[in-house]
């Protein structure tokens, strides 16, 4: 537990849906922050900004840098996330992710930056909504600003394609093929009879390298515990156990490497608004407490 920073009181809350974050099951980052669509659109929310500092053992809180921004349209999604970090003009001060989205609500488009510029992840969908096809492309920016892209040429640097198939009512297959049209990974997922993600198994076909990633949830249906085995020949795990409050807010995550804790985060909320206020982060094996002050900004 974290002590001297701060501490968590479980809210007594009667309001229900009260969840600015959400934690999903899946294969993306799970410390990423993913909000929720819903309580942003219902709660007119613009913007959300964060300002990170850091404590060390013995010595004091010391605001860092590191910035965080996140934009959101009226619908509540995301529309781009910008992360700032280092000495500014360094070419290694800022991440940014903005996403283009279709009529449907579906992300179509995710637009990138690194050190030699700008590139784009384009994805079409299936009947069914699913991604089939996602383009690799880089792209020409006619500005000499590398902050602000003016897009040019673009070029395609690779393709791939995903089929799936129900094999049966619980087990749906994914395929992904290669600019080739040649199939190089299976990923099989598994749902319970109440349609809760349970199993994720990935394979490599040439190498034949198999994976696995698990789920659990908590009474309410929300998920509780992650376990990703990247190689199941190769007994290295790594676990991530949320708790969460009686409104549903995400409270604490706990990280484990092969049944070893090495990272303690608890979110804090506004009393009022159940707005996130702050994020703090222990790395339990260096002692370092990462801290993330989020401010919100409403239409």
């Amino acid at each position: 537990m974290i002590r001297g920073v701060a501490a968590i009181a479980i809210l007594v809350v009667t309001q229900a849906q009260a969840q600015v974050l959400v934690v999903e099951p899946g294969l993306n980052d799970p410390m990423i922050l993913h909000f929720n669509a819903a309580f942003i659109r219902l709660n007119n929310v613009a913007s959300i900004s964060g300002q990170a500092s850091v404590k060390r053992d013995g010595e004091p809180i010391r605001d860092k840098s590191d910035r965080s921004f996140y934009s959101f349209d009226r619908s509540g999604s995301t529309v781009s996330t910008n992360n700032t970090f280092g000495k500014p003009g360094s070419g290694r001060d800022t991440a940014s992710v903005a996403w283009t989205y279709d009529t449907l609500g579906r992300a179509i488009e995710q637009l990138r930056n690194d050190l030699n510029g700008h590139f784009a992840f384009r994805d079409s969908s299936d009947a069914k909504g699913r991604v089939a096809k996602q383009v690799y492309v880089r792209i020409e920016n006619l500005s000499g600003d590398r902050y602000n892209l003016q897009r040019g040429r673009e070029t395609i640097i690779s393709e791939e394609r995903f089929t799936y198939e129900d094999v049966n009512d619980t087990v749906l297959q994914k395929t992904w093929l290669n600019d080739r049209g040649l199939p190089y990974r299976e990923q099989f997922y598994h749902t319970d009879e109440w349609g809760y993600l349970r199993v994720i198994d990935d394979h490599f076909l040439i190498t034949g390298r198999r994976g696995r990633v698990t789920f659990r949830y908590a009474e309410k249906g929300r998920l509780a515990e992650r376990i990703e085995q990247p190689d199941l020949s190769n007994p290295t795990t790594t676990k991530h156990i949320w708790h969460y409050d009686v409104a549903g807010n995400v409270v604490m995550c706990d990280q484990f490497r092969n049944e070893k804790p090495i990272r303690h985060i608890e979110y804090l909320y506004e009393d009022s608004s159940m707005f996130l206020k702050a994020t703090i982060a222990k790395d339990l094996e260096t002692g370092l407490i990462h801290i993330m002050r989020y401010t919100t900004e409403r239409r």
